[in-house]
C-alpha cells in the first residue's frame, strides 16, 4: 500500500522558502518504485502522496530547480514532519545587491580601509575609495567581500586581522592578489602545520607569480570542510616584496551535492556567488551582499 506522505519546504541559504518551478523526483532505494513531479510551482510546504513510508520508506530525492542548483537527499518517508531541503542560487540566475559604500564603511571599515590605500589596482589606476568601490564588476565586488569576510575570522596576526595589512594589486572573480608585509608571511606560516592549528601547508604549483621578479613561496589552506581560505605567497628578491594570491575555494569535500560546481568539472574558475552560498550555508559568516534569483 502506498500510504506515505512526503512533505517538503524548499529554502535558500538564509532559511527563507524559495520561490521556483521544481521538479522531483523519487527513486526507491530497493524496491521498485520512482514518482516524478514536473515543473511544480513552489510556494511553501510541498506534499507528495502515494509513497512507500517506514520501514520500506527509503527514497533518494533529486530536486531540480529552475533557478537554484540541483540538490540530491536521502529520505526516509514516515511521520507528519516537514523535510527541509536547502537550495544554493545558481550563479547564471543570481542578482547581486551590495553595500553602498557609505554602508560598507558602517559594516565593514577593514575593506573600506584596502580601497581607500589600494591607489594602484589593474583596471583601476589612481582609484581609491569610493571611486574604486564603484569602479569594481559586480564578480569583482563579490570576490573581494568573500574573502574579506572569510579573513575576517582567520585566528592569525595577534587579534588584528588580515585585511589591516593588505593592499591590493588586482581583484578578479575567484581572487585577490596584494601586497602583503613579510610579518603575515610568517604568521599564516606558523599557524600551519599539526592538527590542531588553523592552516595547512598545500600545492601553490597552479597560482602563477605576479611577474618573473616574484619566487614562490609556500601556499597554505584553512582547515574548512567548505570555503578554505588560500594564501599563496611569492617574494621579489631583488626589493624584498611580498605578495600573496588569496582566494576562497569551493572544492574541498562539496562532491556530496548532487550538481559539482562547475569548475570542478570543467576546470573553470570559482564563481564568488558560489562561495557566497558556502560561506552563508555551511560557515554562517555573512559576506555583506545579498543574492536573489531573476
Amino acid at each position: 500500500m502506498l500510504n506515505g506522505i512526503l512533505k517538503l519546504r524548499l529554502v535558500d541559504v538564509y532559511g527563507k522558502s524559495i520561490k521556483d518551478r521544481v521538479t522531483l523526483k523519487l527513486s526507491h532505494r530497493v524496491l521498485n518504485h520512482r514518482k516524478t513531479v514536473k515543473d511544480l510551482d513552489v510556494k511553501g510546504t510541498i506534499v507528495i502522496t502515494d509513497l512507500h513510508e517506514a520501514p520500506q520508506g527509503t527514497y533518494v530525492l533529486d530536486v531540480i530547480p529552475k533557478s537554484y542548483r540541483a540538490a540530491r537527499e536521502f529520505i526516509n518517508v514516515g511521520g507528519s514532519a516537514v523535510r527541509k531541503v536547502v537550495l544554493q542560487i545558481h550563479p547564471d540566475k543570481a542578482v547581486p545587491t551590495f553595500p553602498s559604500y557609505k554602508e560598507l564603511g558602517r559594516a565593514n571599515p577593514a575593506v573600506v580601509g584596502i580601497l581607500e590605500r589600494s591607489a594602484n589596482v589593474a583596471g583601476h589606476k589612481t582609484k581609491t575609495g569610493a571611486a574604486l568601490w564603484n569602479g569594481l564588476t559586480a564578480l569583482q565586488r563579490a570576490a573581494l567581500l568573500n574573502i574579506a569576510a572569510k579573513a575576517l575570522v582567520a585566528p592569525i596576526t595577534r587579534g588584528e586581522g588580515i585585511l589591516p595589512h593588505v593592499v591590493l594589486r588586482s581583484v578578479h572573480q575567484d581572487r585577490c592578489i596584494a601586497d602583503v608585509p613579510k610579518r603575515l608571511v610568517e604568521e599564516v606560516a606558523r599557524a600551519a602545520g599539526g592538527r590542531a592549528r588553523p592552516f595547512k601547508k598545500v600545492d601553490g604549483s597552479l597560482h602563477d607569480p605576479p611577474s618573473s621578479a616574484f619566487k614562490p613561496l609556500e601556499s597554505y589552506k584553512t582547515r574548512d570542510k567548505f570555503g578554505n581560505l588560500q594564501f599563496t605567497f611569492f617574494h621579489a628578491p631583488e626589493t624584498d616584496e611580498f605578495v600573496a594570491d588569496i582566494d576562497v575555494d569551493d572544492a574541498s569535500g562539496i562532491r556530496h551535492v548532487a550538481d559539482v560546481i562547475a569548475h570542478t568539472v570543467k576546470k573553470a574558475k570559482t564563481h564568488p556567488y558560489d562561495i557566497h552560498e558556502i560561506l552563508v550555508e555551511y560557515q554562517l559568516i555573512d559576506p555583506g551582499y545579498t543574492l536573489s534569483p531573476k
